[in-house]
Protein backbone atom coordinates (compact mmCIF):
# COMPACT_ATOMS: atom_id res chain seq x y z
CA UNK A 1 0.00 0.00 0.00
CA UNK A 2 2.73 2.42 0.84
CA UNK A 3 4.14 1.73 -2.87
CA UNK A 4 1.16 2.93 -4.76
CA UNK A 5 0.70 5.98 -2.31
CA UNK A 6 4.40 7.34 -3.29
CA UNK A 7 3.46 6.45 -6.38
CA UNK A 8 0.20 8.37 -6.34
CA UNK A 9 2.02 11.09 -4.55
CA UNK A 10 4.79 11.05 -7.56
CA UNK A 11 1.87 11.05 -10.60
CA UNK A 12 0.45 14.04 -8.18
CA UNK A 13 3.26 16.22 -8.29
CA UNK A 14 4.37 15.13 -12.20
CA UNK A 15 0.66 16.61 -13.09
CA UNK A 16 0.94 20.02 -10.87
CA UNK A 17 4.12 20.75 -11.80
CA UNK A 18 4.32 20.15 -15.55
CA UNK A 19 7.59 18.81 -17.08
CA UNK A 20 9.61 21.08 -18.80
CA UNK A 21 12.57 20.35 -20.95
CA UNK A 22 15.33 23.17 -22.30
CA UNK A 23 15.67 26.74 -20.93
CA UNK A 24 12.74 29.14 -20.41
CA UNK A 25 11.56 31.33 -23.45
CA UNK A 26 10.71 34.78 -23.36
CA UNK A 27 6.99 35.34 -23.08
CA UNK A 28 5.82 36.44 -26.58
CA UNK A 29 2.09 37.03 -27.31
CA UNK A 30 -0.09 34.13 -27.47
CA UNK A 31 -0.95 33.20 -31.07
CA UNK A 32 -3.85 31.45 -29.32
CA UNK A 33 -5.55 34.77 -29.04
CA UNK A 34 -4.87 35.09 -32.76
CA UNK A 35 -8.13 35.86 -34.59
CA UNK A 36 -7.36 34.35 -37.85
CA UNK A 37 -11.44 34.64 -39.15
CA UNK A 38 -11.80 30.72 -39.10
CA UNK A 39 -8.48 30.45 -41.26
CA UNK A 40 -6.07 27.27 -40.94
CA UNK A 41 -2.80 28.62 -39.98
CA UNK A 42 0.47 26.99 -40.32
CA UNK A 43 4.07 28.04 -39.19
CA UNK A 44 3.20 31.10 -37.22
CA UNK A 45 5.45 30.23 -34.22
CA UNK A 46 7.39 27.14 -35.76
CA UNK A 47 11.06 28.80 -36.18
CA UNK A 48 11.85 26.09 -38.90
CA UNK A 49 9.11 27.55 -41.17
CA UNK A 50 10.12 30.01 -43.29
CA UNK A 51 6.73 31.36 -44.25
CA UNK A 52 3.70 31.35 -42.69
CA UNK A 53 0.37 28.95 -44.65
CA UNK A 54 -2.98 30.85 -43.78
CA UNK A 55 -6.19 28.56 -45.87
CA UNK A 56 -9.62 29.10 -46.02
CA UNK A 57 -12.48 27.26 -47.17
CA UNK A 58 -13.44 23.63 -46.83
CA UNK A 59 -10.97 20.76 -47.35
CA UNK A 60 -12.76 17.93 -45.84
CA UNK A 61 -13.93 14.67 -47.39
CA UNK A 62 -16.36 16.53 -49.95
CA UNK A 63 -13.28 18.58 -51.18
CA UNK A 64 -11.32 15.63 -51.77
CA UNK A 65 -14.46 13.72 -53.36
CA UNK A 66 -15.91 16.59 -55.42
CA UNK A 67 -13.68 19.37 -55.93
CA UNK A 68 -13.68 22.53 -54.51
CA UNK A 69 -11.62 26.02 -54.27
CA UNK A 70 -10.22 27.52 -51.20
CA UNK A 71 -8.20 30.92 -50.87
CA UNK A 72 -4.66 29.86 -49.77
CA UNK A 73 -1.96 32.99 -48.99
CA UNK A 74 1.58 32.78 -47.52
CA UNK A 75 3.53 35.57 -45.19
CA UNK A 76 7.22 34.92 -45.83
CA UNK A 77 9.11 35.92 -42.52
CA UNK A 78 12.32 36.79 -43.92
CA UNK A 79 10.68 39.37 -46.67
CA UNK A 80 7.75 39.66 -44.90
CA UNK A 81 5.62 39.80 -48.44
CA UNK A 82 2.88 37.87 -48.59
CA UNK A 83 1.58 35.97 -51.28
CA UNK A 84 -1.74 35.37 -52.22
CA UNK A 85 -3.68 32.10 -54.22
CA UNK A 86 -7.38 30.75 -55.06
CA UNK A 87 -6.70 27.11 -54.83
CA UNK A 88 -9.11 24.67 -57.43
CA UNK A 89 -9.74 20.83 -57.16
CA UNK A 90 -11.59 20.48 -60.13
CA UNK A 91 -13.64 17.42 -61.24
CA UNK A 92 -14.57 15.48 -64.43
CA UNK A 93 -14.48 12.60 -66.71
CA UNK A 94 -11.69 13.54 -68.72
CA UNK A 95 -8.37 15.76 -68.36
CA UNK A 96 -9.29 19.27 -68.85
CA UNK A 97 -5.78 20.67 -68.77
CA UNK A 98 -7.13 24.05 -67.13
CA UNK A 99 -4.54 27.24 -68.19
CA UNK A 100 -6.40 30.38 -67.90
CA UNK A 101 -8.54 32.31 -65.78
CA UNK A 102 -10.59 34.84 -66.71
CA UNK A 103 -11.98 37.45 -63.99
CA UNK A 104 -13.10 41.10 -63.00
CA UNK A 105 -10.27 43.65 -61.66
CA UNK A 106 -10.24 47.02 -60.69
CA UNK A 107 -9.18 47.67 -64.12
CA UNK A 108 -11.65 44.99 -65.95
CA UNK A 109 -11.19 42.05 -67.55
CA UNK A 110 -7.85 40.22 -66.28
CA UNK A 111 -6.54 36.63 -68.20
CA UNK A 112 -4.15 35.25 -65.87
CA UNK A 113 -2.81 31.65 -66.77
CA UNK A 114 -3.38 29.54 -63.58
CA UNK A 115 -0.47 26.54 -62.21
CA UNK A 116 -1.42 22.61 -62.29
CA UNK A 117 -0.04 22.00 -58.91
CA UNK A 118 -1.67 18.09 -58.57
CA UNK A 119 -3.69 15.74 -60.43
CA UNK A 120 -5.45 12.25 -59.66
CA UNK A 121 -7.86 9.92 -61.46
CA UNK A 122 -9.93 7.65 -59.40
CA UNK A 123 -11.92 4.59 -61.37
CA UNK A 124 -14.62 2.06 -61.15
CA UNK A 125 -15.92 -0.79 -63.14
CA UNK A 126 -18.34 2.46 -64.66
CA UNK A 127 -16.02 5.28 -65.43
CA UNK A 128 -13.14 7.39 -64.21
CA UNK A 129 -13.02 10.57 -62.16
CA UNK A 130 -10.32 12.32 -63.00
CA UNK A 131 -9.00 15.45 -60.14
CA UNK A 132 -6.96 18.74 -61.37
CA UNK A 133 -5.72 20.95 -58.70
CA UNK A 134 -4.93 24.09 -59.79
CA UNK A 135 -3.55 28.14 -58.32
CA UNK A 136 -4.70 31.45 -59.61
CA UNK A 137 -2.10 33.74 -58.07
CA UNK A 138 -3.58 36.92 -57.39
CA UNK A 139 -2.95 40.47 -56.14
CA UNK A 140 -4.05 42.33 -53.19
CA UNK A 141 -5.96 44.67 -55.19
CA UNK A 142 -7.85 42.25 -56.98
CA UNK A 143 -9.11 40.74 -53.65
CA UNK A 144 -9.98 43.81 -52.07
CA UNK A 145 -12.18 44.19 -55.07
CA UNK A 146 -13.57 41.08 -54.42
CA UNK A 147 -14.36 41.52 -50.85
CA UNK A 148 -16.95 43.66 -51.61
CA UNK A 149 -19.66 41.72 -54.13
CA UNK A 150 -19.51 38.43 -55.43
CA UNK A 151 -17.32 37.75 -58.18
CA UNK A 152 -17.00 34.73 -60.85
CA UNK A 153 -13.62 33.25 -61.91
CA UNK A 154 -13.74 31.58 -65.18
CA UNK A 155 -11.17 28.88 -65.77
CA UNK A 156 -10.92 27.33 -69.46
CA UNK A 157 -8.23 25.17 -71.46
CA UNK A 158 -6.42 25.66 -74.52
CA UNK A 159 -6.51 22.10 -75.23
CA UNK A 160 -10.07 20.90 -74.53
CA UNK A 161 -13.15 22.85 -75.53
CA UNK A 162 -15.23 23.64 -72.34
CA UNK A 163 -14.75 25.82 -69.09
CA UNK A 164 -15.95 26.05 -65.92
CA UNK A 165 -17.34 28.89 -63.36
CA UNK A 166 -16.79 28.84 -59.61
CA UNK A 167 -18.49 31.44 -57.42
CA UNK A 168 -16.48 33.28 -54.77
CA UNK A 169 -18.21 34.89 -51.94
CA UNK A 170 -17.51 38.28 -50.54
CA UNK A 171 -17.48 37.06 -47.11
CA UNK A 172 -14.85 34.49 -47.63
CA UNK A 173 -12.65 36.84 -49.44
CA UNK A 174 -13.18 39.12 -46.59
CA UNK A 175 -12.18 36.56 -43.84
CA UNK A 176 -9.37 35.91 -45.80
CA UNK A 177 -8.21 38.96 -46.13
CA UNK A 178 -8.43 39.89 -42.33
CA UNK A 179 -6.58 36.41 -41.54
CA UNK A 180 -3.47 37.40 -43.73
CA UNK A 181 -3.59 40.95 -42.02
CA UNK A 182 -4.21 38.96 -39.07
CA UNK A 183 -0.94 37.25 -39.19
CA UNK A 184 1.11 40.07 -40.72
CA UNK A 185 0.24 42.40 -37.66
CA UNK A 186 1.03 39.08 -35.07
CA UNK A 187 4.61 38.56 -36.94
CA UNK A 188 5.42 42.15 -37.35
CA UNK A 189 4.49 42.55 -33.12
CA UNK A 190 5.98 39.45 -32.55
CA UNK A 191 9.37 40.44 -34.30
CA UNK A 192 9.33 44.32 -33.05
CA UNK A 193 9.56 43.05 -28.87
Amino acid sequence: MPYRKLLLIGLCLVLLCGCRHGSASVPKEDSNDLDVHGADVNGLDDPLESKVEITTGSKGLMFSLRGGQFYRGYFDKKSKIPTYQLYVRFHSNQWMNWDTAKYLTLDGLKESPVIRVGTDVKCSQYSCGHYEDVILKLDRSTLDKWKTTNTTVRFSSSTVTGSSDIELDSEDTTNFINAMDAVEAYYSRSISK
